[in-house]
C-alpha cells in the first residue's frame, strides 16, 4: 500500500512540491552560508517526492521552527492522513532521559532496545570471540572491495576523453576540488557540522561503546557499522537530490565546492560513529587518503590499501597532507571528467549529478572499512592483543 500511495503521490504532485524543495536548496546551498538551510531543504524534498511510510523526528531549534512553518505552507503539507507518520520529539525525549544517571537513563536505554544489558558468562574452549569474528568478516569484506574495484578499468569514456578535453580544462577540475579541499578544511568545518547533529551522533556512540562494554558481543559490536550505515544512506539520499537539482539547471563545475562538502560531511559522521574526531591534520590525512584510494583500481588501490593499514596498526605513514589532497583532487577529477561536463548542460545534466552518488557510495564504502578497521584495530590492542584480530 505504501508504494501504491508514494506512486500516485509522486504522479499526481509529489514531483513538483518536491522538485521545488530541490530548486529552494541550491539556491540556498550556492550562498554558501545558507548550506544548512540548504541541506534541510533536500531532507523536506525527499520527504515531498515519496511521504508514504517515511518518519520525521523533530529535533528542535529555532531553524527547524522555521522550516517546519515553511513546510506547513499550503501546497507543501503532507500530513499523517496521506501516509506519512509523523512523530515529534522521539529523539530528544529518549535522550532526555538516558543522559540521566542512575535507573531512569538505563531503564530508558533498555525500554528502546539500544542497550543488552545481560553480563557475558564464560566460553568453552578455544571458540573464537565476537571480536575475532568480527575482524574475520572485516578482512572478507574489504577483500572484496579491493577484488571488485581491481576487475574495473579504466572508463571507456574517460579514456576516450584523455584524447580530446584539452590539458587546460583538466587542469580547471583539478584546481577546483583542490580549492574546495582547501575551503572545507580551512573554513567550512563549522559549516558542515551544522548540517547534522553531532552532538546525537556522539551520543549513539557512547551508547553503543557502553553496550560492547558490558558484553561484547557480535550484536554491539556491528552496532558502530550500523549507526554508520544509516548516515551512509542518508548522505546518498542528500547527494542524490543535490546532483538532479544541479543538473536540472546544469551546474556542473560549480558544484564541485558542494560535492566536496557532501564527501567530507558523509565521512565526518562516519568517523563520529566509531568515536573518532576529524579535526586535527592527522586525520585530516587520513580522509584524504580514503577519498584518493576508494577511487583507485588494481595494484595502485592493493597498495595503497596495504599502506592505510600499516599506519593503522602503528607500523606505517601517511604522506604530507598537501601532497595527498592534489592526489585526492586529481583522483576526483579524472573519475568525474565526462559526468561533470554533462552536469554543465540543462535537463541533461541530471544524468550527470546522478553519478555524484555512485562516486559518493564507492569512498563511504571504503570510508567504513577503514573507520572500522581502525575501531576493531584499537579494540584488540586494548585486550593486549596483537594487530590481526586473531
Amino acid at each position: 500500500m505504501g508504494c501504491l500511495g508514494n506512486l500516485l503521490w509522486f504522479i499526481f504532485g509529489g514531483f513538483l512540491s518536491g522538485l521545488s524543495w530541490t530548486l529552494t536548496g541550491c539556491l540556498w546551498c550556492i550562498t554558501i552560508i545558507g548550506i544548512p538551510v540548504g541541506m534541510q531543504c533536500f531532507k523536506f524534498a525527499a520527504l515531498s517526492f515519496f511521504p508514504f511510510g517515511k518518519e520525521v523526528r523533530y529535533g528542535g531549534g529555532a531553524g527547524s521552527f522555521l522550516l517546519n512553518l515553511i513546510r506547513s505552507a499550503p501546497g507543501n503539507r503532507i500530513g499523517a492522513h496521506r501516509g506519512g507518520a509523523v512523530h515529534y520529539g522521539d529523539w530528544n525525549s529518549f535522550r532526555a532521559s538516558a543522559v540521566q544517571t542512575g535507573e531512569a537513563g538505563t531503564d530508558a536505554v533498555r525500554k528502546r532496545g539500544v542497550l543488552n544489558m545481560e553480563f557475558p558468562g564464560k566460553r568453552p574452549g578455544k571458540k573464537r570471540t565476537a571480536l575475532e569474528k568480527e575482524w574475520a568478516a572485516l578482512e572478507r569484506s574489504e577483500a572484496r572491495f579491493v577484488e571488485r574495484q581491481k576487475e574495473k578499468g579504466p572508463s571507456p569514456i574517460n579514456q576516450k576523453l584523455d584524447q580530446i578535453v584539452p590539458d587546460q580544462l583538466k587542469g580547471t577540475l583539478d584546481a577546483a576540488f583542490y580549492k574546495a579541499f582547501q575551503l572545507v578544511f580551512e573554513k567550512g568545518g563549522t559549516v558542515i557540522e551544522k548540517t547534522y547533529r553531532k552532538e546525537d551522533g556522539e551520543y549513539r556512540q557512547k551508547l553503543n561503546a557502553y553496550a560492547a562494554e558490558l558484553k561484547e558481543s557480535r550484536k554491539n559490536l556491528k552496532a558502530f557499522s550500523r549507526q554508520a550505515g544509516a548516515t551512509k544512506a542518508k548522505n546518498l539520499l542528500i547527494s542524490g537530490v543535490e546532483g538532479i537539482g544541479t543538473g536540472v539547471f546544469g551546474i556542473g563545475i560549480p558544484d564541485i565546492p558542494l560535492f566536496t562538502g557532501v564527501i567530507l560531511k558523509s565521512l565526518y559522521e562516519i568517523a563520529v560513529s566509531y568515536g573518532y574526531a576529524y579535526e586535527s591534520g592527522r586525520e585530516q590525512v587520513f580522509l584524504l587518503e580514503i577519498i584518493k584510494t576508494a577511487l583507485e583500481r588494481g595494484g595502485e588501490l592493493a597498495e595503497d590499501n596495504e599502506r592505510i593499514n600499516r599506519w593503522i596498526e602503528g607500523t606505517g605513514s601517511l604522506e604530507e597532507k598537501q601532497v595527498v589532497m592534489r592526489k585526492a583532487a586529481n583522483r576526483l577529477s579524472e573519475e568525474l571528467l565526462y559526468m561533470k561536463f554533462v552536469q554543465g548542460l540543462p535537463i541533461i545534466g541530471i544524468a550527470g549529478g546522478l553519478s555524484d552518488c555512485v562516486y559518493l557510495k564507492r569512498i563511504t564504502d571504503y570510508a567504513e572499512l577503514k573507520y572500522r578497521r581502525r575501531f576493531l584495530q584499537d579494540r584488540y590492542a586494548a585486550k593486549g592483543g596483537a594487530g590481526n584480530g586473531g
